[in-house]
């Protein structure tokens, strides 16, 4: 069982985590990469890097899974909440509420 969990600005001071099950990872995946295109900026910070065949398939990959440099940008993760996202969110002074999704 492979969990992606998915974060949603609640208010200026709460965002809930939920989490999602799937059975295999490339299931999970393509969901993360579907519902990324359509509840984050990805497609606006990516900008020419997806409109050309060669660089799509690693720009959205380094934006949903692979780089750094977007993870304050995300809003799904595979298996787990990777510790810095959740700090930068505590650190702002954003409490985070866990549920799971249906």
């Amino acid at each position: 069982m492979v969990f992606v969990w998915y974060f949603k600005h609640y208010s200026d001071t709460t965002w809930t985590a939920s989490f999602k099950t799937f059975k295999n990872e490339d299931k999970a995946r393509d969901y993360i990469i579907s519902e990324t295109r359509k509840n984050t900026d990805m497609e606006k910070i990516l900008g020419s890097a997806l409109l050309k065949k060669k660089t799509r398939q690693r720009g959205i990959n380094d934006f949903c899974f692979d780089d750094d440099k977007y993870l304050v940008h995300r809003r799904y993760f595979l298996h787990n909440i990777p510790t810095e996202f959740s700090k930068v969110l505590k650190d702002s002074g954003i409490n985070i509420s866990i549920f799971k999704l249906k």
